[in-house]
């Protein structure tokens, strides 16, 4: 059965404010970006606007660069965000 809209709407509204959080720390970011190719990398949640939240993503060496997904990346699987610590998923609720 597919979901509503309202409860699409209240998702989102989960996922922001898990995102609101975690600002300031450190996580785990996987990203798929097609063709077989994810990428994983560490970073830090920056900023949260109404459709889309900004990482700081440490590359190799230390360069630094910035890169922003939509709230639905979270919600449709491509863009997975976990501790950097445990390497625990922090919306373990969305695979259920």
């Amino acid at each position: 059965m597919p979901i509503t809209v309202k409860e699409r709407f209240r998702i989102m509204e989960r996922i922001k404010d898990k995102l609101e959080n975690l600002i300031g720390k450190k996580v785990i970011i996987r990203a798929n970006k097609g063709r077989k190719v994810i990428i994983e990398r560490e970073g830090q949640i920056e900023k949260l606007y109404p459709n889309i939240f900004v990482v700081k993503v440490y590359e190799k060496g230390k360069r630094v660069s910035r890169a922003s997904f939509n709230f639905a990346d979270i919600l449709t699987g491509i863009v997975k965000i976990s501790s950097i610590k445990e390497d625990e998923d922090y919306f373990p609720w969305l695979s259920e």
